[in-house]
C-alpha cells in the first residue's frame, strides 16, 4: 500500500486537509535546542498550550571521527589532531556507504580468521554486524553529548556495542539448539538462584523501559537496558550449569534463556538492529 508524500506547494496554495497531528517530533542536533524551545514558547504564547505540550525536540550530539577512523575513510589527518568534525561548509565529510564498506571489510577479515562457516544461512552477514555497530554507537550516547565515532571501538564484541548485543542473542540461540525440544510449561520447583532472579527482573522491566523511552524520547535508555540485559544473561549462564542440571530445573533454565532471546530480539528490533542466530 503506497502512502502519499507531502511537500510545500511551490505556488503557495493551502492544503486544508493536512495537519491535525497528535504529536510533533523534530529530530535536530543539540545546537538547535534554544530555537526549538522558542517555537514551543511561541505556540504557548499564541494560545496553543496543548500543541506546545506535544511539540517535542529530540536532540543528538554532533558526530566527529576519531583519528584512526578519519584516516581509514580518506580524511587528511595531522599528528597534532585526534578529533575530526564533519563540516558541510568546509567540505569535510564522509559517505555512509564508505563507512559501511570499511566496517564490512573489517568484519569479513575477522570472520575468515575465526574459521566460521561462511555458508551457514544463520550466520550474521558482515553488513548486518556493520549496521548494528553504527546504529548502536549513535544510539548509546546521551542526546546532548557530542559523539566521537571510532570504528574499532564500535566493532568490539565486549562492552556496550551493537555486535556484543547480537552475539548475546546468538549465543542464547546456540544454547537452545543443543537441548531442543524441552518443556516450557514447567516451573523450577526450587528457590531461585540470585542470577536467575536478576535475569527475570531485567526481562520483566522491558515494558517499563519502552514506556520511559516513549515518555523521555531518550534512546540511550534503550541501549543501556539492552547492555544490562545482555550482561545479566551471560552472568546467569556462567553461574547456572544447564547441561548438568536435570528435570524441571533444566527446563526452567532453558525457558529463561528462551525468554531472553524473545525480549532481546524485540529490543534489537526497536533499535533497527538484526538478531542473528549465529555470529
Amino acid at each position: 500500500m503506497t502512502q502519499p508524500t507531502y511537500r510545500t506547494s511551490l505556488e503557495g496554495k493551502s492544503f486544508d486537509s493536512f495537519g491535525s497531528a497528535d504529536i510533533i517530533v523534530n529530530l535536530i542536533d543539540e545546537r538547535q535546542t534554544y530555537p526549538q524551545e522558542m517555537v514551543k514558547h511561541a505556540l504557548h504564547s499564541l494560545g496553543y498550550a496543548e500543541e506546545a505540550a506535544e511539540y517535542n525536540h529530540i536532540a543528538y550530539g554532533v558526530v566527529s571521527l576519531s583519528k584512526d577512523t578519519a584516516e581509514a575513510l580518506g580524511v587528511e589527518v595531522s599528528d597534532d589532531k585526534e578529533v575530526y568534525a564533519m563540516s558541510g561548509r568546509k567540505g569535510i565529510g564522509v559517505k555512509v556507504t564508505d563507512l559501511l564498506d570499511l566496517l564490512c571489510k573489517e568484519i569479513s577479515q575477522i570472520q575468515r580468521k575465526s574459521g566460521v562457516d561462511l555458508t551457514d544461512p544463520d550466520l550474521a552477514s558482515s553488513q548486518e554486524i556493520a549496521l548494528a555497530a553504527i546504529k548502536h554507537y549513535m544510539l548509546k550516547n546521551n542526546p546532548y553529548t557530542p559523539i566521537l565515532f571510532d570504528y574499532k571501538q564500535a566493532l568490539k564484541l565486549v562492552g556496550n556495542t551493537g555486535p556484543y548485543l547480537q552475539y548475546s542473542h546468538a549465543r542464547a540461540c546456540s544454547i537452545l539448539k543443543k537441548f531442543e525440544p524441552f518443556d516450557t510449561s514447567c516451573t523450577k520447583g526450587a528457590e531461585l538462584a540470585s542470577t536467575e532472579e536478576a535475569l527475570l527482573k531485567d526481562l520483566e522491566s522491558w515494558p517499563f523501559i519502552v514506556g520511559r523511552v516513549l515518555e523521555d524520547f531518550n534512546l540511550a535508555i534503550l541501549s543501556e537496558y539492552a547492555f544490562t540485559l545482555a550482561q545479566s544473561f551471560h552472568t546467569f549462564y556462567e553461574h547456572n550449569n544447564v547441561s548438568q542440571s536435570e528435570g524441571s530445573v533444566k527446563n526452567f533454565r532453558l525457558t529463561l534463556i528462551l525468554a531472553f532471546t524473545k525480549v532481546m530480539q524485540e529490543v534489537l528490533q526497536v533499535m533497527g538492529i538484526s538478531a542473528p542466530k549465529r555470529m
